[in-house]
């Protein structure tokens, strides 16, 4: 006579499916998930027509480690600092869908404000921060850092310039960036603007029409 092997029964089978399914359940319950943080806190810090009441005009770069950003980020907020994530949108495409991501526009670097001098000072003393860079205009600093938020918040293409090249100085006189000031660039791609962040040495660009601009 032949042995038939007979498998577990379904209910069994169920059973194990479950009884593991709790235990990853278990184990993922373990893992703390944190919080989304906002690109820019607080809200309104760098927008030129509402303001926050705090007077928040000394801004600094902070070098910090590979992939802690929001981890400086969270000890920032906690301590009353002033921070800018600086991200702009990426479109990829995975398996022939579009997939939106944000991702850094200068790696590395998280910009920060305080109230005074002596606060600034304690961002040394932040985990995983390796370097701190004072510009030597504030003002300046501000005003390119207003500008990059600007752009990146109207939801336009947005590409890095990894180094600052001569031009033209120009000014946007139409549309939703009138106003904007930074350095004409001429690539494969057409007339752009750059926004530069002179402490860096890098910056960002936009794409313009010659009708769009003027000279300063």
């Amino acid at each position: 006579m032949r042995r038939v092997r007979v498998g577990p029964s379904r209910a069994l089978r169920n059973g194990s499916t479950e009884r593991g399914s709790q235990r990853i359940a278990q184990k993922g319950m373990a893992v703390p998930i944190l919080a989304a943080i906002p690109e820019l806190w607080p809200e309104g810090v760098l927008d030129e027509t509402d303001p926050p009441s705090r007077c928040l005009t000394q801004w600094v770069a902070l070098r910090v480690q590979p992939r802690c950003k929001k981890a400086v980020a969270r000890v920032l907020m906690r301590d009353d600092f002033a921070y800018f994530l600086c991200l702009r949108s990426v479109t990829r495409v995975y398996q022939r869908r579009r997939v939106v991501s944000q991702v850094p526009l200068f790696p590395g670097y998280v910009f920060a404000a305080g109230e005074n001098q002596e606060l600034l000072e304690q961002l040394w003393q932040v985990r995983h921060v390796s370097c701190v860079l004072t510009p030597p205009d504030p003002a300046k600093f501000l005003r390119e850092l207003t500008s990059l938020r600007r752009i990146l918040s109207a939801g336009v293409p947005v590409t890095p310039e990894e180094q600052l090249q001569p031009g033209q100085r120009a000014r946007i006189i139409r549309g939703c960036f009138e106003g904007l000031e930074g350095t004409v660039l001429i690539n494969r791609s057409g007339l752009r603007l750059m926004i530069a962040v002179g402490l860096l040495g890098r910056g960002a660009s936009i794409e313009v029409t010659p009708d769009m601009v003027e000279r300063l």
